[in-house]
């Protein structure tokens, strides 16, 4: 605190001393000069800020934590390493457990049974194990003559692009 600061609270706390309208012996007189005693002392025991500004920012001296001793750290890690770290190991297996479930279920679980052609009637209507609707509107050829095969196409797999070019 500089001597400027310093001369402006004596000041100050000389005219509330000697103010007429409130008694000196009343209750506020007596809270704001020991207000004024307190800042007084911050100021005193706290490093120059170097602004003027320093007096009205605040409190400067903030409690700090206690630190924990030996003992209150080992029983803390204790704790994390015995109930904390397998409640949180409990709780990502079963999230991730119910996550694989939930995929199996909605995606691998009906591709199976899209592939699966043994035992069952399949055979007789389906080409492919798509699991999926197909309506006139996946059949994107226009006449006959784009599903012909030619008589130069001798190899299957030149039929089988033939046919799914054109969804059939």
């Amino acid at each position: 605190m500089n001597k400027a600061e310093r001369e402006e609270f004596q000041k100050l706390r000389q005219h509330i001393a000697n103010c007429q309208t409130v008694p000196r012996e009343s209750f506020v007189s007596r809270v704001v000069l020991h207000r004024l005693n307190e800042k007084m002392l911050q100021l005193e025991q706290a490093p120059s800020s170097g602004g003027s500004r320093g007096i009205w920012k605040g409190r400067k001296n903030k409690q700090k934590k206690p630190k924990r001793s030996a003992i209150e750290s080992f029983f803390a890690f204790v704790r994390t390493l015995i109930i904390d770290l397998p409640f949180t190991l409990l709780l990502l297996s079963t999230v991730i457990t119910h996550l694989a479930h939930e995929y199996y279920v909605h995606y691998v679980s009906p591709m199976i049974d899209a592939a699966r052609w043994v035992n069952n009637d399949r055979l007789k209507n389906e080409y492919t194990y798509y699991d999926r609707p197909c309506d006139v509107s996946d059949i994107t050829a226009k006449s006959i003559e784009e599903v012909i095969l030619e008589d130069g196409i001798n190899d299957a797999d030149e039929a089988v692009d033939k046919f799914m070019v054109h969804g059939m």
